[in-house]
Protein backbone atom coordinates (compact mmCIF):
# COMPACT_ATOMS: atom_id res chain seq x y z
CA UNK A 1 0.00 0.00 0.00
CA UNK A 2 1.55 3.30 -1.06
CA UNK A 3 1.57 6.36 1.15
CA UNK A 4 -0.19 9.49 -0.17
CA UNK A 5 2.08 12.39 -1.13
CA UNK A 6 2.74 15.14 1.39
CA UNK A 7 0.99 17.69 -0.86
CA UNK A 8 -2.11 15.50 -1.17
CA UNK A 9 -2.19 14.91 2.60
CA UNK A 10 -1.76 18.65 3.23
CA UNK A 11 -4.55 19.61 0.80
CA UNK A 12 -6.86 16.95 2.25
CA UNK A 13 -6.11 18.29 5.72
CA UNK A 14 -7.07 21.84 4.74
CA UNK A 15 -10.11 21.23 2.55
CA UNK A 16 -11.72 17.90 3.40
CA UNK A 17 -14.20 17.37 6.23
CA UNK A 18 -13.52 13.62 6.31
CA UNK A 19 -11.63 11.83 9.03
CA UNK A 20 -10.09 12.79 12.33
CA UNK A 21 -7.19 15.02 13.37
CA UNK A 22 -4.96 14.74 16.45
CA UNK A 23 -4.40 17.73 18.74
CA UNK A 24 -0.83 18.32 17.56
CA UNK A 25 -1.88 18.64 13.90
CA UNK A 26 -4.82 20.80 14.94
CA UNK A 27 -2.58 23.25 16.82
CA UNK A 28 0.12 23.42 14.13
CA UNK A 29 -2.40 23.94 11.34
CA UNK A 30 -4.53 26.43 13.29
CA UNK A 31 -1.51 28.54 14.23
CA UNK A 32 -0.21 28.43 10.63
CA UNK A 33 -3.60 29.56 9.26
CA UNK A 34 -3.83 32.33 11.86
CA UNK A 35 -0.33 33.56 11.03
CA UNK A 36 -1.06 33.40 7.27
CA UNK A 37 -4.22 35.47 7.73
CA UNK A 38 -2.33 38.07 9.76
CA UNK A 39 0.54 38.17 7.26
CA UNK A 40 -1.79 38.60 4.28
CA UNK A 41 -3.89 41.23 6.05
CA UNK A 42 -0.84 43.27 7.12
CA UNK A 43 0.67 42.97 3.63
CA UNK A 44 -2.51 44.11 1.92
CA UNK A 45 -2.92 46.92 4.44
CA UNK A 46 0.66 48.08 3.77
CA UNK A 47 0.20 47.98 0.00
CA UNK A 48 -3.07 49.89 0.17
CA UNK A 49 -1.61 52.48 2.55
CA UNK A 50 1.30 52.96 0.13
CA UNK A 51 -1.21 53.66 -2.65
CA UNK A 52 -3.66 55.41 -0.35
CA UNK A 53 -4.54 58.11 -2.87
CA UNK A 54 -5.48 55.52 -5.50
CA UNK A 55 -7.36 52.96 -3.38
CA UNK A 56 -10.24 53.65 -1.01
CA UNK A 57 -10.69 52.25 2.49
CA UNK A 58 -13.70 50.34 1.16
CA UNK A 59 -11.37 48.31 -1.06
CA UNK A 60 -9.11 47.60 1.92
CA UNK A 61 -12.06 46.26 3.90
CA UNK A 62 -13.22 44.15 0.94
CA UNK A 63 -9.76 42.65 0.44
CA UNK A 64 -9.39 41.89 4.16
CA UNK A 65 -12.85 40.30 4.16
CA UNK A 66 -11.86 38.21 1.11
CA UNK A 67 -8.70 37.04 2.91
CA UNK A 68 -10.75 36.06 5.96
CA UNK A 69 -13.19 34.15 3.75
CA UNK A 70 -10.32 32.30 2.05
CA UNK A 71 -8.95 31.25 5.44
CA UNK A 72 -12.43 30.43 6.83
CA UNK A 73 -12.93 27.12 4.98
CA UNK A 74 -9.54 25.57 5.85
CA UNK A 75 -10.01 26.71 9.47
CA UNK A 76 -13.45 25.14 9.57
CA UNK A 77 -12.20 21.91 7.90
CA UNK A 78 -9.38 21.56 10.43
CA UNK A 79 -11.71 22.27 13.36
CA UNK A 80 -14.34 19.85 12.01
CA UNK A 81 -11.76 17.04 11.76
CA UNK A 82 -10.59 17.79 15.28
CA UNK A 83 -14.23 17.72 16.37
CA UNK A 84 -14.56 14.33 14.68
CA UNK A 85 -11.68 13.09 16.82
CA UNK A 86 -13.65 14.26 19.86
CA UNK A 87 -16.82 12.54 18.53
CA UNK A 88 -18.57 15.74 17.35
CA UNK A 89 -20.30 16.23 14.00
CA UNK A 90 -19.13 18.88 11.54
CA UNK A 91 -22.55 20.53 11.94
CA UNK A 92 -21.99 20.97 15.69
CA UNK A 93 -18.59 22.50 14.97
CA UNK A 94 -20.18 24.77 12.35
CA UNK A 95 -22.74 26.14 14.80
CA UNK A 96 -20.12 26.76 17.51
CA UNK A 97 -18.06 28.67 14.91
CA UNK A 98 -21.12 30.68 13.85
CA UNK A 99 -21.74 31.56 17.48
CA UNK A 100 -18.13 32.55 18.04
CA UNK A 101 -17.67 34.63 14.89
CA UNK A 102 -20.94 35.64 13.25
CA UNK A 103 -22.95 36.54 16.35
CA UNK A 104 -20.33 39.04 17.67
CA UNK A 105 -20.08 40.67 14.23
CA UNK A 106 -23.87 40.95 14.08
CA UNK A 107 -23.93 42.53 17.55
CA UNK A 108 -21.66 45.27 16.20
CA UNK A 109 -22.77 45.71 12.58
CA UNK A 110 -26.59 45.49 12.90
CA UNK A 111 -26.86 48.31 15.47
CA UNK A 112 -24.54 50.46 13.34
CA UNK A 113 -26.79 49.89 10.32
CA UNK A 114 -29.77 50.94 12.45
CA UNK A 115 -27.92 54.05 13.74
CA UNK A 116 -27.78 52.59 17.23
CA UNK A 117 -24.96 52.01 19.68
CA UNK A 118 -22.99 48.79 18.89
CA UNK A 119 -23.11 46.05 21.52
CA UNK A 120 -19.31 45.87 21.98
CA UNK A 121 -19.42 44.28 25.42
CA UNK A 122 -21.89 41.57 24.41
CA UNK A 123 -19.88 40.87 21.25
CA UNK A 124 -16.67 40.54 23.27
CA UNK A 125 -18.21 38.16 25.82
CA UNK A 126 -19.90 35.93 23.22
CA UNK A 127 -16.63 35.69 21.30
CA UNK A 128 -14.50 35.19 24.43
CA UNK A 129 -16.67 32.51 26.05
CA UNK A 130 -17.08 30.46 22.86
CA UNK A 131 -13.40 30.82 21.94
CA UNK A 132 -12.26 29.65 25.38
CA UNK A 133 -14.72 26.75 25.11
CA UNK A 134 -13.37 25.79 21.66
CA UNK A 135 -9.73 26.03 22.77
CA UNK A 136 -10.44 23.79 25.74
CA UNK A 137 -12.77 21.30 24.06
CA UNK A 138 -11.02 21.02 20.69
CA UNK A 139 -7.45 21.91 21.58
CA UNK A 140 -6.86 20.53 25.08
CA UNK A 141 -9.08 17.50 25.64
CA UNK A 142 -8.03 14.15 24.20
CA UNK A 143 -9.90 12.59 21.30
CA UNK A 144 -12.13 9.54 21.43
CA UNK A 145 -9.92 6.50 22.11
CA UNK A 146 -9.90 3.95 19.30
CA UNK A 147 -12.14 4.07 16.26
CA UNK A 148 -15.32 6.14 16.18
CA UNK A 149 -17.94 6.79 13.49
CA UNK A 150 -15.62 9.33 11.81
CA UNK A 151 -12.74 6.90 11.30
CA UNK A 152 -9.78 5.29 12.98
CA UNK A 153 -7.86 7.01 15.73
CA UNK A 154 -5.27 9.42 14.27
CA UNK A 155 -2.86 8.27 16.98
CA UNK A 156 -2.68 4.90 15.26
CA UNK A 157 -2.49 6.35 11.75
CA UNK A 158 1.16 5.41 11.14
CA UNK A 159 1.24 2.50 8.74
CA UNK A 160 4.27 0.22 8.60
Amino acid sequence: MSQPSLAKTFMRGLFSLDGRMPRSDFWVTSIALFMAAILFTVSVNSIIRFYQHDISTRWLMLVILAIQLVVAWPSFAVTAKRGHDRGFSAMRTFWVNVGAHVVPIALIVVPLLLNQRPRWEAAFWVFAVLTVYMIFDYGVLDGTPGDNKYGPSPKGAIQV
